[in-house]
C-alpha cells in the first residue's frame, strides 16, 4: 500500500513577526550562558536604570547606594572592589568565588537597591532596565582599561 501525501495549509511555526512582543524600552539581554570564570577573577559589572528616574548622583540617592554597597559585603562570596555611580547606571569591579556567588551577590545587591531607592523616591516596581551585564577581566590591560572606565 502506498502512503498518500497530504498537503496542509501552512500555519503557525517560525515566521517573521511571530512571538511575544517586547514591552521594554530597550531590548533585553539574551538568556545565554555567561562567560566562564575562575576563583578570584575580577568582573566588570554594569547595572542600568530605567528612564525617567532621578539621578543616582544626587546626595540622597548616592547615600542610599553606598549604604546598599556596605550591606552587600559577603566575605565568602562576592566582594565589590571598585565602583562608579553615574546618573543612570552603576559600574562595579567585583571579585567572586564562583558564578553562583556572583549571581547571589548581584541578586542581593539589586534587591537592596530597588527597595531602598523606591522607598526614597516613593514609588514601586523595578528600577533596572534588565539583568546585569558582566565582563570577565582576563588580562592586566583589560583590568587597567576597566579601572580607568569605572573610576
Amino acid at each position: 500500500m502506498r502512503q498518500l501525501v497530504m498537503c496542509f495549509e501552512k500555519r503557525g511555526g517560525k515566521r517573521k513577526g511571530a512571538g511575544r512582543k517586547s514591552y521594554r524600552e530597550t531590548p533585553c539581554r539574551r538568556h545565554v550562558e555567561r562567560e566562564k570564570m575562575s576563583r578570584g577573577t575580577p568582573l566588570h559589572i554594569t547595572l542600568r536604570l530605567i528612564g525617567g528616574l532621578p539621578s543616582l548622583r544626587r546626595a540622597d540617592a548616592s547615600f542610599v547606594v553606598y549604604q546598599a554597597f556596605a550591606a552587600a559585603r559577603d566575605p565568602r562570596g562576592m566582594r565589590i572592589i571598585h565602583y562608579g555611580v553615574m546618573g543612570n547606571h552603576i559600574h562595579l569591579i567585583v571579585e567572586a568565588e564562583s558564578r553562583d556567588a556572583v549571581a547571589r551577590g548581584m541578586n542581593g545587591l539589586q534587591v537592596r537597591l530597588i527597595k531602598r531607592l523606591n522607598n526614597l523616591w516613593q514609588r514601586t516596581g523595578t528600577i533596572f532596565v534588565d539583568r546585569y551585564h558582566d565582563e570577565v577581566i582576563t588580562s592586566p590591560r583589560r583590568m587597567r582599561n576597566a579601572l580607568r572606565y569605572v573610576l
